[in-house]
């Protein structure tokens, strides 16, 4: 899992649980009223979380690689962490990050971000997540067959993104090399 202790868009960020936010099933509806709430929250000074609470946040990927007992360590606290999530953006990317940084003397980390990583943020949030992703070259950027030698050459367990659409070679290639099967080059 990366946690990200201080995220160079922290505030952005931390508004996205501090105040109440609306979901319909319609992105563009939810983003209009959204746009209306959040100043009126802001001139009533309308916070959801205690103050403390941004000194525990933290942020990062919401895919993670997790230890049995710090799963079990959410799914105990499971009716607080959906009181503060709810009616929250993106809750995916931070509520796993505030569990481990509050209980962090409890679980270790395989890998963590410096404080200084910027670019290659993204990177280190791969190798911390096993997961490969590249922000850079897209959002996120669609492997090919050009890139096999790369993700064969990665370390991480896995990767995103694939679409048969845009060449579906990758997707047999690494099928067939994950069966034995001999790949396609």
């Amino acid at each position: 899992m990366s946690v990200d202790v201080n995220p160079y868009n922290k505030k952005v960020i931390y508004n996205r649980l501090d105040q109440y936010h609306l979901i319909f099933n319609n992105r563009i509806i939810t983003n209009h009223i959204n746009e209306i709430l959040s100043p009126i929250q802001q001139f009533f000074h309308i916070h959801r979380m205690d103050s403390s609470f941004f000194d525990v946040f933290a942020k990062g990927m919401e895919w993670a690689s997790m230890t049995n007992n710090f799963v079990h360590r959410l799914l105990r606290d499971r009716g607080d962490i959906m009181q503060w999530t709810q009616h929250s953006l993106c809750a995916d990317e931070v509520y796993k990050q505030i569990e481990f940084k509050r209980y962090s003397n409890e679980f270790s980390l395989y890998r963590s971000i410096p404080k200084e990583a910027s670019r290659a943020r993204c990177f280190l949030e791969s190798e911390a997540t096993m997961h490969l992703v590249d922000w850079t070259r897209g959002n996120p950027y669609t492997f090919d067959i050009d890139d096999l030698s790369y993700l064969l050459s990665s370390k991480c367990m896995f990767a995103r993104k694939f679409d048969s659409r845009v060449d579906k070679k990758i997707i047999d290639s690494l099928f067939k090399l994950d069966t034995g099967n001999d790949f396609i080059m």
